[in-house]
C-alpha cells in the first residue's frame, strides 16, 4: 500500500494498483490520470457536423473509404475519422470469437425525437464483411425491432455506395450508417441515416479492446478529499477495482464505463461528459452532485440518486435506468438545459423543479 501527500496536484501516465491501495493523503494532492490506451473503448470511426449540415460545408467521407475503411485514420480529432482498415481484427475478438461495439448518435432528429442515443452489442462477423453474423445486443436500446425498415442488426459493409458501413450490411437499407459519403433526406431533414429511421449529425463508433486490455487494474484508489481527473479516453472499471472518495471532484471528460468493480463516492462532485454506462459492479453515491461537462447519455442497471444536478446549459439523456432521483431542487435556467428519459427509466425530482429561463 502507498500514500502520497503533496501541496499541489500531479499527473500520472498510468496507474497499476496490483491489488494494493493507493491513497491521496490530502485535499491538495489532486491527481490527473491519463488513461490513454488503457481505456477499453477505442474510437474507430467518427463523423460530426456541428451545424447539422446547414452551412453548405458538409463533413462527408470520401468514396475511397468504402474500399479502404480509412478516413483521416491517424487523426481522430478530425470531423471525419475511420481507422478500421488498419485494425488487426484478431486483436479484438474474445475467446468466443465475438467483437463488442458501441455506437453513439446525436444531433438533428435523433435529439428532437428523444430516442436512445447509443447501442452496445456483440457480433461474430467483422465490420468489413457484408454479411452480419452472430449479432446480440447488450442492454435495451430500442433499436432492435426485427424490421428491415427501422431495425438494427449489427454493422457490416454497406450495400449502398453512399455509406461505408451500416446496420443492414448487404441489404438495400443503409440506416445506422458509419461513414456517410452522400447525405440522406428523410422526413424533412437532411443528414446521416441514424437509428430508428432518424436523421443524425454526429456518430461515434467504438470497439472493445478485449484482445489488448484486461480492464482496469485490480486494487483500490482512495482519493479521500482530493480531486481526480481522467483524461485521454473513457476508462472502464472492471472486477477487482475499487475507487472511493469522501470529497473533492471526480472529472471524466469523455465519460465512464462501470462493468465491474466498486465506485463509492461520498460528498463528492461527479463531473461527466460524453456517456456514462453501468452494466455491472457496485455504484454508491452518497451526498454526491452530478455536473455535466457536455451533453451526457446515462444508462445504468441499478438505481441512481444524486443530491444536486447541475446541467450547465447541457442535455442529460437517461436510457434504460430503473430510476434516476434528484434529491435537491432542479433549476432549469437556460433554454439549452434538458432532461429526457425513455420508457425504461423512472425519473423522480424529490426536491422539485424550478423553471427560470
Amino acid at each position: 500500500d502507498a500514500t502520497v501527500t503533496r501541496n499541489q496536484g500531479f499527473t500520472l501516465g498510468g496507474l497499476d494498483l496490483e491489488n494494493f491501495t493507493f491513497t491521496l493523503g490530502s485535499a491538495t494532492t489532486d491527481l490527473t490520470l491519463a488513461v490513454g490506451t488503457s481505456s477499453d473503448w477505442k474510437l474507430i470511426a467518427k463523423q460530426v457536423d456541428s451545424d447539422n449540415f446547414t452551412d453548405g460545408s458538409d463533413e462527408l467521407f470520401s468514396s475511397d473509404a468504402r474500399s479502404t475503411f480509412l478516413e483521416n485514420e491517424d487523426d481522430p480529432s478530425q470531423s471525419t475519422f475511420m481507422s478500421i482498415g488498419n485494425l488487426n481484427e484478431s486483436n479484438y475478438a474474445d475467446s468466443g470469437g465475438k467483437y463488442k461495439f458501441k455506437q453513439v448518435w446525436g444531433g438533428s432528429k435523433v435529439d428532437s425525437s428523444e430516442i436512445n442515443k447509443q447501442v452496445i452489442w456483440t457480433q461474430t462477423s467483422w465490420l468489413e464483411d457484408s454479411a452480419i453474423e452472430g449479432f446480440q445486443e447488450i442492454g435495451t436500446s430500442g433499436y432492435v425491432t426485427g424490421s428491415t425498415g427501422n431495425g438494427f442488426f449489427g454493422l457490416g459493409k454497406s450495400y449502398d455506395n453512399k455509406c461505408v458501413i451500416d446496420g443492414n450490411g448487404g441489404s438495400s437499407q443503409w440506416w445506422n450508417c458509419a461513414g456517410v459519403t452522400t447525405l440522406h433526406e428523410y422526413d424533412g431533414s437532411l443528414g446521416m441515416p441514424g437509428p430508428m429511421r432518424k436523421i443524425a449529425s454526429s456518430m461515434y463508433l467504438y470497439i472493445w479492446e478485449s484482445g489488448t486490455n484486461s480492464g482496469s487494474p485490480p486494487g483500490t484508489l482512495a482519493t479521500q478529499t482530493a480531486d481526480l481527473t481522467i483524461v485521454g479516453g473513457i476508462p472502464s472499471l472492471s472486477s477487482g477495482t475499487t475507487i472511493s472518495s469522501t470529497g473533492g471532484t471526480f472529472t471524466f471528460g469523455e465519460g465512464l464505463s462501470v462493468n465491474g468493480g466498486t465506485v463509492n463516492l461520498q460528498d463528492t462532485t461527479l463531473a461527466l461528459g460524453g456517456s456514462f454506462s453501468k452494466t455491472g459492479g457496485s455504484l454508491t453515491l452518497s451526498g454526491t452532485d452530478l455536473e455535466l461537462l457536455s451533453d451526457l447519455s446515462l444508462s445504468s442497471d441499478a438505481a441512481v440518486t444524486v443530491d444536486e444536478l447541475r446541467l450547465k446549459n447541457k442535455k442529460l439523456t437517461l436510457q434504460s435506468t430503473s430510476s434516476f432521483t434528484v434529491a435537491d431542487l432542479l433549476v432549469l435556467d437556460n433554454t439549452n438545459e434538458q432532461v429526457t428519459w425513455d420508457n425504461n427509466t423512472s425519473l423522480a425530482l424529490n426536491g422539485g423543479l424550478k423553471l427560470d429561463t
